[in-house]
């Protein structure tokens, strides 16, 4: 198995807004841990808030594999910039 991700682990409240601006979206809501638990359960929680980056350190070694953008920093705005988002999501829509 192989962890494909970027040179930049990140938590994914550093992350997901990043993702949601982008994309043209409204940031993320931020609710209490309780209330979380409630929708997503404590797994989801735990995934959300405590879930460590993962290395593509094997990807690399074994398969000569290096990331398109080192760090999502990059990977967000250029691969995903609005431009692309607003084509992706047709025309006519909101």
């Amino acid at each position: 198995m192989y962890n494909i991700v970027d040179d930049d682990p990140a938590p994914v409240s550093a992350w997901l807004p990043a993702l949601a601006a982008a994309i043209g979206a409204k940031p993320p809501w931020r609710v209490p841990a309780w209330v979380a638990r409630l929708a997503a359960g404590e797994h989801g929680v735990v995934l959300l808030t405590q879930v460590r980056g993962a290395s593509n350190a094997k990807a690399r070694r074994e398969l000569s594999w290096k990331p398109a953008y080192p760090s999502w920093r990059q990977g967000f705005p250029t691969g995903l910039g609005p431009s692309r988002a607003q084509s992706s999501r047709g025309a006519g829509s909101p």
